[in-house]
């Protein structure tokens, strides 16, 4: 379970892209990105044991950033950020390079192996709500 966060922002970053490389912004009207805010003061880790809260505590002390100042990547995705985003992955308000297996050889397979297998639940839980994408 403890991997569970990286592995559902891997998911998100291959479903975003598959969409915006599938459906370009002049289609679906709006741009799609994935995000980051960074390292934020939060609440994340409160349900953690006393020691990794602590090491949490130690850490965002001295690396996070507070929530206002995170959630400046959010607004500008929404808002400010443009076509060329569309698909792309943005930290610190900028688009940057997705992981290495993203972007790498088996990134575009991994990607379509993803889309294939979250449709298909989608599909079985709602029918149809692909088709809202042109899927």
């Amino acid at each position: 379970m403890s991997d569970r966060y990286n592995v559902s922002k891997l998911l998100e970053v291959f479903t975003v892209r598959h969409i915006a490389r599938n459906h370009p912004v002049l289609q679906l009207h709006v741009t799609v990105n994935t995000l980051t805010p960074g390292l934020c003061e939060s609440e994340l880790i409160r349900d953690h044991n006393v020691v990794i809260r602590a090491i949490g505590w130690v850490i965002k002390k001295l690396i996070a950033r507070t929530t206002e100042v995170g959630s400046r990547t959010l607004v500008h995705g929404g808002v400010a950020a443009g076509e060329e985003t569309h698909g792309k992955f943005m930290s610190t308000c900028h688009v940057l390079e997705a992981a290495k297996l993203v972007e790498g050889p088996e990134g575009r397979g991994l990607e379509d192996r993803v889309w294939d297998e979250l449709s298909q639940k989608l599909e079985a839980i709602k029918p149809g709500i692909t088709k809202n994408l042109g899927a």
